[in-house]
């Protein structure tokens, strides 16, 4: 009997991979073309999450964005950005320019930051060293200062930490070690009473069960973060949904609204390819476009102040002065910068009116000796075209953005 053998065609496995060995992603940064910004072009194929991981590049640098255009044709993409560095000037350092064109190719990990007079720094990767907290509750005027006393109160030492305020919602990503001993947190019992202590702050003042039961802390332990912080950010408010009106309310989508499309922002689809069929799906979309702008709106006067990294617990100590001023905390930047801690802060008066300058010269006292700058006060991002103030802070965009979604969003009605 003669045996039969069944050949099968050979198939390199790396074929699949070969569109993107050939026409991979390319990144162009060009000082030439524009007498004002640096320009960066990205050209590759369309991916799912590339113009998303582009823009993470850029803000990790801390570099503005003063204009942008997105287009794609035949499976490919074309975006252009113009950027600027904090002093508001073109990118002309070589190693930057050269970390953009490489971490947007080959997606590595992302902690540089651009300083003034172009300066590149490296910064600590401190997902892979500390401790990392989630918390997401309701909005109130001093919470963030509770949430500082109760890691104070728990030994934690805070290494960065990030907070978010919109609406009726706070959310903050932290980074803390052990008072003591500098390391992550590693005693299961003793993270469960920190997360049993953060959640009885943030459920606080809350009525409805709802609230009681969306307000949370969670302890991710070391290397929990799979995510950019500011992206973080967005995502657990969203899922919060910080975006919705009061209770009940819906909207539904008008038989006119196509003439309230800004160009830009079509078409829009799922991850599948299929389009958005219903109104609820439409009306989510608008609703989680016009928050993800406003949450990046920093509205109230900048406060800026430097510590030792040895000043553990002083955190607590700054949130309880601002408070006792009558000062609340709309959001708030910690992040180690070489051998001291940069504190950002953004703070409006706790009872609503318009900030007193008095009361942040007392702070300011309070303070002393720390290095301690006011910045001035910023307004929503919708200023005039040519502002200074909103061209130097990057909030151009921002405002250009949140101006269409509002004409978009006269295409609902309540009901």
């Amino acid at each position: 009997m003669r045996r039969m053998e069944v050949c099968c065609a050979y198939f390199d496995p790396d074929y699949e991979n070969l569109n993107e060995r050939i026409y991979g992603t390319r990144v162009h940064v060009d000082n030439e073309s524009c007498g004002r910004c640096t320009v960066v072009k990205v050209n590759s194929r369309n991916k799912q999450d590339l113009l998303l991981e582009v823009l993470e590049v850029l803000i990790d640098l801390e570099l503005s964005i003063t204009k942008c255009y997105v287009s794609s044709d035949g499976g490919w993409s074309l975006d252009v950005f113009h950027v600027k560095d904090q002093e508001g000037s073109k990118v002309y350092n070589k190693k930057a320019i050269s970390y953009i064109e490489q971490a947007i190719c080959t997606r590595e990990a992302r902690r540089f930051t651009v300083r003034g007079s172009n300066e590149f720094a490296s910064r600590p990767d401190v997902a892979a060293h500390y401790t990392e907290i989630e918390m997401i509750g309701h909005n109130r005027p001093g919470i963030f200062s509770e949430i500082s006393a109760v890691l104070a109160e728990e030994g934690c030492n805070v290494i960065e930490a990030h907070a978010w305020s919109h609406k009726d919602s706070l959310a903050c990503v932290a980074f803390v070690s052990d008072e003591s001993t500098s390391s992550p947190i590693n005693d299961r019992n003793r993270l469960a009473t920190i997360e049993d202590h953060l959640g009885t702050v943030l459920r606080s003042g809350t009525s409805m069960d709802d609230d009681q039961r969306s307000a949370r802390a969670h302890l991710l332990g070391v290397d929990g973060l799979t995510s950019h912080p500011e992206r973080r950010l967005h995502q657990l408010m969203f899922a919060s949904r910080d975006f919705d009106g009061q209770p009940g309310q819906t909207c539904n989508l008008m038989s006119s609204m196509p003439q309230f499309l800004p160009r830009g922002l079509l078409p829009v689809r799922h991850k599948d390819g299929h389009m958005l069929d219903t109104a609820d799906e439409k009306c989510l979309v608008v609703k989680g476009l016009k928050a993800a702008v406003e949450r990046r709106t920093c509205e109230g006067v900048k406060l800026e102040l430097c510590t030792e990294k040895k000043n553990v617990g002083f955190l607590s100590h700054i949130t309880r002065v601002l408070r006792e001023s009558g000062l609340t905390v709309t959001r708030a930047d910690i992040a180690m910068d070489g051998d001291v801690t940069k504190n950002t802060f953004y703070v409006k008066d706790i009872s609503g009116n318009k900030i007193d300058m008095n009361a942040v010269e007392s702070v300011r006292r309070e303070l002393e000796p720390l290095p301690f700058q006011v910045k001035d006060e910023l307004l929503s991002p919708g200023l005039p075209e040519g502002n200074p103030a909103s061209e130097r802070n990057g909030f151009c965009i921002l405002g250009m953005l949140k101006s269409k979604i509002e004409r978009l969003s006269h295409g609902f009605i309540s009901t």
